[in-house]
């Protein structure tokens, strides 16, 4: 009987691999999230429409934002909001009170 279940669960999990199932990224909603907020707070700061290309890199104090367009002559390839993790987790998911510093490549 147990080999029976034994051989089940092996064909199950190898026709999951097979069909190209993967767990989904746990992050890609808290780069969503900071990048919606940057866009909104660089937005509000320069008095216009900011476009944000894409958000990545550390959970732990470190979000790279990538293809920033304040305007089309002012665009950064890269630019690194540094934060402290302990803040962000304090205030409930708001970036701005927990940046520290703002790096633009």
């Amino acid at each position: 009987m147990f080999r029976k279940i034994a051989k089940l669960l092996l064909f199950l999990l190898i026709g999951l691999l097979l069909s190209g199932f993967r767990f989904g990224n746990p992050v890609t909603p808290l780069y969503d999230n900071i990048k919606e907020q940057a866009q909104v707070a660089f937005s509000d700061l320069f008095h216009r429409d900011v476009k944000i290309k894409s958000a990545g890199g550390r959970i732990a104090g470190q979000i790279v934002l990538k293809g920033v367009e304040i305007s089309p002559d002012l665009k950064a390839d890269t630019v690194k909001l540094n934060f402290s993790i302990t803040k962000y987790i304090l205030n409930k998911g708001d970036i701005t009170p927990a940046l520290s510093s703002i790096e633009i490549e």
